[in-house]
């Protein structure tokens, strides 16, 4: 009952899934969201791919290739030189295939060489990726140090500008054209057969894949080496998002719809992203390592009613239909939490081709009726090796989950890297090390796990005339009464008068506005004001504004400025007493 209940899961599971196709060292794969599901393979190493409906046009070593993936049909025709890196379909009868070799050749579908595209100044470099505008006959070429516009319906160059080291290209629906270099991605807009450069994102490690996705709004995802970067509206705002972390250089990126991304790397490991939720769905590694995964492209659904040929190998593109593998002869059951399981490996067993998901149909009609007699429990490979890992079976039916690395237990259920825990807070990327690990924060945060957060009003003063708060995680000035501005420089009107030079003749009025302005706050604040007593330095017009804003308030004089007063008038006077005596 739980074999039939695990078919039953893995038949839901492949119906929901979309199917894309990679290029994989020596192969090409069909994928759906959790297996290969069929393959070709040639001799030489593909580096470029390009869809037709299902018909796959792939370029390597000095050949070009048609291959229908729902019939398993090809047709190969020798290329004149070595490196096809990229290829770009014109219609239903052309395509281009680009050279390594800084040259373009014009190709029909049935494999016949037309022409190489004439010469042009400035001459062609080492060709980097060609991508069509959306819902128009131009395409865009980037050489290693050119972008160029090309009219596809006359196969001539509009335009060209010239940049430096480009490494990689992706057009957006708007038709912005989008470049990869070594340390920032410039957006440039073709208009009125020009090119014109519309913003850049600059300080940036070194580019390697570029996807323009719709979710729901416009984001450029691009992918480095160990990170996959997002960037909201990148057509309006100028910053960044949240990121993903990876083992690797990321050289390829495809969408598989509106929520979901699928990655390629240069170990040869493919994951698929949920945009959404800003994790993983899944990790299949596909390859031997050092085998790149150079081209993702999405195909359409592939019908039910097309058989694919089952494919003899997932995991490593150049593995052999019969593996050797030790399984243990007791189980092993996991003690506690803390506890690390590794598979000890004692009996030798030929191992059926599985996939990563076991599934009946690689077994015998008898093998299949004896199974569902027997009591075995199926329980981790219905778990699917909590996707760390793979589920084989021998001949015998015998079981075991064998574990992606960095994964143990009897399910592959844990994680044995120190950043699984997810240490790093706010956001924090977690980097492992040699059986430590360090996390890269954001500016606003700092720590050994990104726990505390940065002062961001520590250099921020307000000219003194205020006090900084955090909104937003940006300085902002509350100034005090009287005072305004963005960093409050701004003195109003009545501390101008206040601050007055003493040369200066002081006028009634100009008290009057200083009484006004501190009656109207008493005021604003239900204060009232009504003092008996004020004490001034005998200046009459300070005397008169206090007797007219606050009537019958009694005015009394101050000895201290009374007793200053008088001795500043001596000195200016023709008796030269002697100041000094005076004042002790």
């Amino acid at each position: 009952m739980l074999l039939v209940i695990f078919v039953f899961n893995n038949l839901i599971l492949s119906a929901l899934s979309q199917n894309f196709a990679i290029s994989c060292g020596h192969k090409i794969q069909i994928w759906n969201l959790t297996d290969t599901i069929t393959y070709y393979e040639h001799s030489k190493e593909i580096l470029s791919l390009g869809l037709y409906e299902n018909f796959l046009i792939a370029g390597g070593d000095k050949y070009v290739l048609k291959w229908n993936y729902l019939n398993n049909s090809e047709f190969t025709a020798k290329a004149s030189e070595k490196h096809i890196v990229s290829i770009l379909i014109l219609n239903s009868t052309h395509f281009l295939a680009g050279y390594q070799e800084k040259k373009i050749e014009l190709w029909t579908m049935e494999l016949r060489l037309v022409s190489e595209l004439p010469t042009i100044k400035p001459n062609l470099e080492e060709i980097i990726k060609m991508k069509n505008f959306f819902n128009l006959s131009i395409a865009a070429i980037a050489d290693k140090n050119n972008l160029r516009i090309l009219n596809t319906e006359e196969i001539n160059f509009i335009c060209h500008i010239n940049l430096n080291d480009i490494k990689t290209l992706e057009i957006s629906p708007q038709n912005y054209i989008f470049l990869g270099f070594k340390d920032r991605i410039d957006i440039y807009n073709y208009y009125n057969n020009n090119l014109q450069k519309n913003k850049s994102l600059n300080q940036l490690d070194e580019i390697f894949s570029l996807k323009f996705q719709k979710f729901p709004s416009d984001i450029l995802l691009f992918g480095q080496k160990d990170f996959i970067y997002e960037w909201d509206n990148p057509l309006i705002e100028e910053g960044l998002s949240p990121f993903y972390q990876v083992y690797g250089k990321v050289i390829s990126i495809e969408g598989l719809d509106n929520n979901s991304i699928v990655t390629g790397t240069e170990d040869g490991s493919l994951d698929i992203w949920d945009l959404t939720s800003l994790s993983k769905i899944r990790n299949l590694l596909v390859s031997q390592k050092n085998s790149k995964i150079k081209n993702i492209i999405k195909l359409p659904t592939i019908s039910s009613n097309h058989t694919l040929k089952p494919v003899d190998c997932e995991i490593n593109c150049n593995a052999t239909e019969e593996q050797e593998i030790e399984f243990p002869t007791e189980p092993t059951y996991l003690t506690s939490l803390d506890e690390k399981i590794n598979l000890t490996i004692t009996t030798k067993s030929t191992i059926i081709p599985s996939k990563n998901q076991m599934s009946i149909s690689d077994f015998p009609i008898g093998k299949i009726v004896d199974i569902l007699s027997k009591n075995i429990d199926f329980h981790n490979c219905m778990l699917n090796c909590s996707n760390n890992g793979l589920c084989l079976v021998d001949s015998n039916f015998n079981y075991a989950c064998v574990c992606f690395s960095y994964y143990t237990g009897l399910k592959c259920q844990y994680d044995t890297r120190l950043c699984s825990s997810n240490p790093c807070l706010n956001k924090g990327v977690c980097i492992e090390g040699n059986n430590t690990y360090s996390c890269l924060c954001s500016d606003l945060y700092i720590g050994q796990n990104c726990e505390y957060k940065n002062d961001v009003c520590q250099n921020e003063t307000c000219s003194g005339n205020g006090v900084c708060k955090d909104v937003r995680n940006e300085p902002v000035c509350e100034c005090f009464y009287l005072f305004s501005g963005k960093k409050c420089e701004i003195k109003s009107e009545e501390i101008q008068t206040i601050k007055r030079k003493k040369t200066d003749r002081r006028r009634t009025s100009d008290y009057e506005k200083v009484l006004s302005a501190v009656i109207n706050e008493a005021n604003a604040h239900n204060l009232v004001l009504n003092p008996e007593t004020v004490m001034t330095d005998f200046e009459k017009a300070s005397i008169n504004a206090f007797s007219k804003k606050l009537p019958g308030i009694a005015n009394k004089g101050c000895l201290f400025h009374l007793v200053n007063q008088f001795l500043e008038n001596l000195s200016h006077s023709d008796l030269k007493l002697n100041m000094r005596s005076i004042k002790s």
